[in-house]
């Protein structure tokens, strides 16, 4: 996925980008696209999965030919591609623009009813992402729709963190995505490690490691390494609740999702391998039979 398909589809509700973060092209062809005129067509398709065909499908940017696209075409010219001009003339504009539209339709519907709808608006200098049609969690959930099988419990609380995240709310749904990680990463993790250990000694481990943090650290080698080794990850969900930011919640949800995600699929993918295993021994134990050795 581009670092368009990134900002535009998986930025949560309500997170902020600085405007510096951009360099002026990322920024223009963030929030228009025009086929005809280089500068605004690179963000021109959005793989995600589209709610009516019920698949992935990659959508195609709208054109777009609004009074907010002409002036903003006009004001480049007029700075005579002067980067800095532009920039400063382009942001006078957006701040007293209320909402921005980007629009994308799917290939197989020419009625519009399969259009995906994402709104921007421009405030101190921020980019904020202020809406979305459908919203997230109706393009992601299919991505977790087979964990249900596996374990409803997570497949439950991934699709809070979603729904949370889908509404803005960025701490609610990251404490659901670090509840996960630790009742059904830490804490397996844990058990596996102390059945060597005797009761007494077990009792003594688990009452000097009731923190998140005292837990994740004594069962880091225990750990998958695209968790355990991600220091930066694991300093954002050792936080106490309190001191968590809605900036650092939005920076990092995606992260920790797809990390989520990752685990939970080898799992599953090891059980099924197991089965398979299972399986195969048990037609190879029915060879064996149908033909004794003499």
């Amino acid at each position: 996925m581009s670092n368009y398909q990134k900002r535009i589809l998986e930025t949560p509700l309500y997170s902020k980008v600085d405007f510096n973060g951009f360099n002026l092209d990322e920024f223009l062809n963030t929030l228009f696209y025009n086929h005809k005129i280089e500068e605004f067509n690179e963000s021109r398709g959005l793989n995600c999965y589209c709610i009516k065909c019920e698949k992935e499908v990659t959508f195609n940017a709208k054109n777009d030919e609004s009074k907010l696209f002409v002036e903003i075409q006009n004001v480049i010219k007029d700075c005579n591609r002067n980067t800095n001009k532009i920039a400063d003339s382009v942001c006078e504009i957006l701040h007293r623009i209320p909402v921005i539209y980007r629009s994308y339709e799917c290939p197989y519907d020419k009625t519009n009813t399969h259009d995906i709808v994402f709104c921007f608006k421009l405030e101190d200098y921020k980019l904020i992402k202020i809406g979305q049609y459908p919203p997230m969690i109706d393009l992601i959930k299919p991505e977790i729709e087979h964990i249900k099988d596996y374990d409803q419990d997570i497949y439950n609380e991934l699709s809070c963190a979603l729904n949370l995240s889908g509404q803005g709310m960025a701490i609610g749904a990251f404490i659901y995505l670090r509840r996960i990680i630790e009742k059904y990463i830490v804490l397996p993790a844990m058990d596996e490690k102390l059945n060597s250990e005797t009761f007494e000694q077990q009792q003594i481990i688990r009452k000097s490691k009731s923190t998140f943090v005292a837990k994740f650290k004594y069962v880091k080698d225990k750990l998958p390494k695209n968790l355990a080794e991600n220091e930066n990850l694991f300093s954002v969900i050792s936080r106490g609740v309190h001191s968590l930011t809605e900036e650092d919640c939005n920076k990092y949800f995606n992260t920790l999702f797809q990390t989520i995600k990752l685990i939970v699929n080898k799992k599953i993918r090891d059980i099924k391998e197991e089965e398979e295993n299972k399986q195969l021994l048990l037609e190879i134990n029915k060879i064996n039979e149908d033909h004794p050795k003499h």
